[in-house]
């Protein structure tokens, strides 16, 4: 997708003159007794009905585990996944019921950051059943192993509809009668659109502001369409 990974760099430049550059891109951490149920299928729904087919989708969890907790998630991959591939931290899932593949990378931090831990699965769109099913075993186990973090959620692709001039206007409204999604800000550029929204239905929230969903729209110069990634409780990474 053209220029899809320095629009990170934009959006954030647009978050700042929303007034939200002190918010974590990254759910707050919390407890295990405050941790809401594992629910990233609004998200995926999003995706499906405003994305065009070869779109992809990942969830990321971030939090803190300590050496027996990590040894304990590297035994769960294995035994509940047909591990293809295991190279440093990088690891290839099969779910061993419908064989659908998964790519994943996890690492336990040392140093200066011992204990920090990040997991991230993803797979495109024709997986998102199969990563949310995933996903919701693995988050089963971090609650029982007492390792505290937070999981995030993201899609990316290309708009289905080529022909609106206006998309934000038909991305927002998908956002208020899916998600029951209160718009918060937004911030435009030339080719960019970029809104944070108030929700209850994602069931995750940035720390420090009322964000439960941020939508990007970012205009393809070649062939003139949109690029579009959906994140919750905020967009992260690169997109």
């Amino acid at each position: 997708m053209d220029g899809i990974h320095g629009l990170c760099k934009i959006v954030l430049a647009g978050l700042a003159a929303l007034g939200l550059w002190g918010a974590s891109l990254l759910p707050a951490m919390a407890g295990n007794e405050a941790l809401p149920v594992f629910d990233v299928g609004p998200v995926l729904e999003f995706a499906s009905l405003s994305m065009a087919e070869g779109y992809t989708v990942s969830l990321q969890w971030f939090g803190h585990m300590d050496a027996g907790q990590a040894s304990g998630l590297k035994e769960l991959l294995h035994s509940n996944f047909r591990v293809d591939d295991t190279t440093g931290s990088t690891v290839r899932l099969v779910a061993q019921e419908t064989g659908s593949s998964l790519q994943g990378t996890w690492s336990r931090l040392s140093g200066g950051h011992e204990g920090e831990a990040f997991l991230r699965l993803e797979a495109d769109g024709a997986e998102a059943e199969a990563l949310a099913a995933a996903g919701s075993r693995i988050d089963g186990w971090l609650r029982e192993a007492g390792a505290e973090g937070d999981w995030s959620v993201k899609a990316a692709g290309v708009w289905k509809d080529t022909e609106a001039l206006q998309p934000e206007r038909a991305v927002s409204g998908l956002a208020e009668t899916l998600l029951a999604a209160q718009e918060l800000d937004t911030y435009k550029d030339q080719g960019i659109v970029n809104t944070l929204y108030k929700t209850e239905r994602t069931g995750l929230k940035a720390a420090g502001t009322q964000a439960g969903l941020q939508t990007a729209l970012h205009r393809n110069s070649e062939t003139g369409g949109w690029n579009l990634a959906v994140g919750a409780p905020m967009l992260t990474g690169e997109f």
